[in-house]
């Protein structure tokens, strides 16, 4: 009977052959199945579960991912063995779900620092409405966002901006004032939002139907577990968000090669099934000052994403030449954004702030400036709308550590 059984299990592989899987836990998995296959359909499904005894704990529908747990971790491995080399990319021993993903802020002393900070607020953020009609759903996963009932102009301006209404935490951190309240140090989400409210608001951005809508998936240690994540990018297609902010970058272990087939992150998948839903992200590319096509053992991501949709970002400084922390790399990286801003801080205070995380959203701003200008959503058409901020030519700085088809940030005004 278990001979029969285990034959008509085989029988039905070719059903489950493109899933992946990664590890959440030491009893859990997330499998991915592929767009297209409802996974409750699949025939191999329910004899799966009872040889294996396994539960679905969790399950984001529009991403095509669920979190099987196992009665132990002898089961979950017994799973491994024998379906393991059946599926297209075992991500276990390339990014873990357990490993934090962190969005770091990179607090810059040096030299450049006030020279930075004046080109940011001297060219970047001098009026000049340019912002058109169309609503643009704008989305920042990160850390959360603080505000306070302080009149400052800053806090002012992030109040006006934050639809607290379509905002949610995916984290266990509760707050009862905001359930999406900034808790980390340093205020990483809130400075990332507060880059954006900057520039909408230079831009003429009306703040009564523009909002920015913030979905906390990131503690306060600034750590994120990839699940989170993944369902904050769910959240973002059922809400039909259309532009994604993601001002943070990590490292992993990078193989080349699985066997036959190369790895496939599913981060990576869940932004490309994105684009199926017209969606567009812009990410850091990283503060670690280093060359990101130069992967070989190491893997910096989401900045070595295949994603068309991906836009990522470097920290440019004073609009000629690469930050001294900014990862660069003329097959991976995209633009080039002024790296050093002053934006709202604790206690209606003001923070000279500096890294790719920053970079990042002045590009999610000018994105939505130039979505707004639409008469509908498209992202491939924002994307290539955003060329036209681009420097003539490629600051001799910057030659060979952006793509060809990538470039420089002028400022707003020109």
């Amino acid at each position: 009977m278990k001979k029969i059984y285990l034959i008509l299990l085989l029988s039905t592989i070719y059903q489950f052959a493109s899933a992946q899987m990664s590890r959440v836990g030491n009893d859990s998995l997330i499998i991915h199945f592929p767009i297209g296959i409802d996974p409750s359909r699949l025939t191999m499904m329910e004899g799966l579960r009872l040889h294996y005894r396994v539960d679905i704990i969790d399950a984001l529908p529009r991403l095509q991912m669920q979190v099987w747990k196992f009665q132990n971790e002898a089961d979950r491995n017994a799973f491994l063995t024998i379906w393991g080399t059946y599926v297209a990319a075992l991500e276990k021993s390339v990014l873990q779900v357990s490993e934090p993903k962190k969005a770091r802020p990179r607090i810059s002393e040096d030299t450049i620092t006030i020279a930075s900070a004046n080109y940011w607020s001297q060219t970047f953020l001098r009026r000049c409405p340019q912002a058109g009609n169309t609503v643009v759903k704008v989305a920042v996963i990160d850390v959360g966002i603080f505000t306070s009932t302080g009149n400052t102009p800053q806090n002012a301006l992030l109040n006006r901006y934050f639809d607290r209404d379509s905002s949610r935490n995916f984290t266990q951190e509760t707050d009862a004032n905001s359930p999406v309240q900034d808790k980390s140090p340093f205020l990483h989400g809130t400075r990332v939002a507060g880059v954006i409210a900057n520039i909408y608001d230079s831009l003429g951005m009306n703040s009564a139907f523009q909002k920015l809508t913030i979905f906390k998936a990131f503690n306060q240690n600034g750590e994120a577990n990839l699940w989170h994540i993944l369902k904050a990018i769910d959240a973002c297609i059922a809400q039909k968000i259309q532009i994604v902010n993601l001002s943070f970058n990590y490292t992993a272990n990078w193989p080349p090669r699985i066997g036959a087939t190369q790895p496939k992150l599913l981060l990576e998948t869940a932004i490309n099934i994105a684009k199926n839903y017209n969606m567009l992200f812009v990410t850091a590319a990283g503060n670690e000052g280093s060359n990101v096509d130069n992967s070989q053992n190491v893997g910096f991501f989401p900045t070595n994403f295949r994603c068309d949709n991906l836009i990522k970002v470097a920290a440019d400084s004073i609009g000629m030449q690469p930050a001294s922390f900014s990862n660069y790399g003329g097959n991976s990286v995209d633009i080039a954004a002024c790296g050093t801003v002053v934006v709202a801080g604790r206690n209606d205070t003001l923070m000279v702030s500096s890294g790719t995380s920053f970079a990042a959203p002045i590009v999610t701003a000018l994105a939505a400036i130039e979505a707004s200008k639409l008469s509908s959503f498209d992202w491939w058409a924002v994307k290539q709308a955003l060329r036209i901020r681009f420097k003539p030519t490629i600051p001799t700085g910057w030659q060979s550590k952006l793509q060809t088809t990538g470039g420089v940030l002028k400022p707003i005004c020109d």
